[in-house]
């Protein structure tokens, strides 16, 4: 019986690569941002939250790969077996500092670093992504998109001007609450996340649960 049970068991697949000169076991399946969690490795994400779908959109988690001739997304690259990666190579890291200037520079023109009156100022993924990669003032402009904060909701606040538009709302709000009242609208940096026909979380089926505020790295969504 206890032979049977084995025959039958499914054998995992392991997969051993090269992190930053660090030997790393995996399962199969396994991307390169948890092998790397798993190896103790720590990379900058912001789109990216365990438990939801992987977006890929914000790229600040890209990795050298040997080999590739372009960076990947670790929360979206498979671990592969032999693989060698770099998690901080001198590209990684000037490639990260330029991506994260243009998401900060379309944050809210008075939240540029400089976020004293946030209700995240305790606790604001843009402020330790900003000291982890060493950027301490930012070359762009910002822009000014210019949206109306949205306070139709008794219990939630939307401040569209701090949106960088991770998606992390939309998902937690679709893929964990099956609710789904976020969507993106325009293009470019005037990219924002709202709702149906931008009627107002309090003008829509929100049920309050504050899921989304907790998910938000920036403050644009707060009670």
């Amino acid at each position: 019986m206890n032979i049977q049970a084995n025959c039958c068991k499914e054998v995992q697949i392991m997969v051993n690569l090269e992190i930053d000169g660090q030997q790393v076991e995996v399962e199969e399946g396994t991307t390169i941002l948890e092998a790397s969690e798993k190896a103790n490795i720590k990379i900058p994400t912001l789109c990216y939250e365990e438990n939801l779908s992987i977006y890929g959109g914000c790229r600040l988690c890209v990795v050298e790969i040997e080999g590739e001739d372009t960076l990947k997304p670790s929360c979206a690259t498979m671990a592969e077996d032999g693989m060698k990666i770099r998690t901080h190579s001198p590209q990684v890291r000037e490639v990260r500092k330029n991506l994260f200037e243009l998401i900060i520079a379309s944050h809210h023109i008075d939240c540029n670093l400089n976020c004293l009156t946030c209700s995240r100022s305790q606790n604001c993924d843009l402020r330790e992504i900003a000291a982890d990669i060493g950027v301490s003032e930012i070359r762009l402009p910002p822009i000014d998109v210019g949206y109306d904060v949205d306070e139709s909701s008794y219990s939630i606040v939307r401040e569209p001007n701090k949106c960088i538009t991770c998606g992390r709302c939309i998902r937690k709000c679709d893929e964990i609450q099956s609710v789904g009242i976020f969507t993106t609208a325009n293009r470019g940096p005037h990219t924002v996340v709202t709702t149906f026909e931008d009627k107002g979380i309090g003008n829509v089926e929100c049920t309050n649960c504050g899921q989304c505020i907790l998910a938000c790295p920036t403050g644009a969504l707060h009670e």
